[in-house]
């Protein structure tokens, strides 16, 4: 069934546990990005295999279909691909095939603070506040999926391992399309999804 919904919110980390927290994440993110890249180059030996001799649309839609079937096969690379093996040659105003490289991964120094796109969840990292926001955009089903997502599972982990202290924490607000259309007095407003912390906690239980 559809289910359009959306959550989003602010978690304020203990100072003592930012530097770790923040440090962890950033780190599993360039490791996926570095694991993206072996796959990267796997598939791309195989596209060109697939697409020897050929030229224009048949040499393309080799390479696309040797991609599609890698993806079949790896269920789990979730990191666009292509990104990696197609570059925008602004000049012939074409896709040209490439050889993927690590430069080409964007990966994020670990003490900065930085903003992580995975699917459907945004996730920011706010050196100046000690925060981590959380935000995933209206859409079907996005709030299951980015819980769900290997991402997603991981920074909950982070946030779940934290001990929270005094003026630390916060809590995830969201809705979604059938809560928003409940008819009886005082339905369809937004609700806690998570709380975390003493500051999550001060937040009425209504929400």
């Amino acid at each position: 069934m559809s289910t359009y919904e959306w959550e989003s919110g602010s978690i304020v980390i203990p100072a003592n546990q930012w530097v770790a927290v923040r440090t962890a994440i950033i780190k599993r993110w360039n490791a996926y990005l570095l694991e993206s890249l072996e796959h990267a180059k796997t598939v791309h030996k195989e596209m060109r295999e697939k697409a020897k001799g050929l030229r224009g649309r048949n040499r393309d839609k080799a390479l696309e279909t040797a991609l599609f079937d890698y993806t079949r096969r790896h269920d789990k690379v979730s990191y666009s691909l292509r990104s990696l093996l197609w570059r925008w040659d602004e000049e012939k105003r074409v896709m040209i095939f490439q050889s993927p490289k690590k430069k080409d991964l964007g990966l994020l120094p670990t003490s900065k603070s930085a903003t992580i796109r995975c699917d459907d969840l945004d996730v920011t990292l706010q050196n100046e506040l000690r925060t981590i926001v959380w935000d995933v955009p209206e859409n079907n089903h996005a709030v299951d999926d980015a819980r769900a997502s290997w991402f997603g599972r991981f920074v909950m982990q982070q946030l779940n391992s934290v001990e929270w202290s005094r003026n630390s924490g916060g809590k995830i607000i969201g809705n979604n399309e059938y809560n928003r259309d409940a008819d009886y007095e005082g339905g369809g407003g937004n609700y806690v999804t998570s709380r975390f912390g003493p500051l999550g906690e001060s937040a009425p239980r209504g929400w």
